[in-house]
């Protein structure tokens, strides 16, 4: 089941407005002549969600309601043909009745899609995160001399530049004791004494 509606989510969204909004028009067509052929016995109100169900998914609530309310009117007029004793009053209420039920499913229907891409968009934001977090945490190629690091691209960049972005890290800069041996020779800088002692 799951893999079907995979699917179906895969083929909702790779497909044009048209093509759904012929299909769900075609199965609300087909639903209510072979509800209308049936007995009455026959059953057929949760057929009339898929319909329902391919629009909200697709397009959203707005919409949704939209087919909701033409499921519920279908659904009422067939069943008013069937049984030409109703009132106006009773069929008004029936309509109402269904296109309620029909409603929630598709607010329900449009709530999960949004959700669903939500959680698409955070794991795609996950990944693209743990990308960069396997990039940091495993071998950068950088260069022997100037310290530079080269991304996937070939381009060398600054060791603190490609960091910064690459982290949360910010940088300061200071002289390590080694350096400040190496290069100040053990002067005095800014009053300080430099050389350890």
């Amino acid at each position: 089941m799951v893999r079907v509606t995979k699917t179906i989510d895969r083929w909702l969204e790779r497909s044009t407005p048209l093509p759904v909004v012929l299909l769900a028009v075609a199965l609300l067509i087909l639903i209510g002549f072979l509800d209308f052929v049936t007995s009455v016995e026959v059953i057929f109100g949760f057929f009339y969600l898929v319909p329902i169900c391919l629009i909200a998914w697709k397009f959203g609530v707005r919409p949704g309601l939209a087919m909701a309310f033409a499921a519920a009117l279908t659904w009422s007029l067939l069943d008013a043909l069937e049984h030409p004793e109703l009132s106006f009053g009773t069929i008004l209420w029936n309509i109402a009745m269904q296109c309620g039920v029909f409603s929630v499913v598709a607010a329900t229907m449009a709530s999960l899609q949004t959700l669903s891409s939500e959680r698409a968009r955070t794991n795609a934001e996950l990944e693209k995160a743990l990308e960069e977090v396997n990039r940091l945490s495993g071998m950068l190629p950088i260069c022997a001399w100037c310290k530079k690091i080269r991304d996937d691209d070939g381009t060398w960049h600054v060791l603190e530049e490609y960091l910064q972005s690459h982290s949360e890290a910010d940088f300061t800069h200071s002289i390590c004791p080694d350096c400040m041996q190496r290069e100040m020779g053990g002067r005095r800088v800014h009053g300080g004494n430099t050389g350890g002692s």
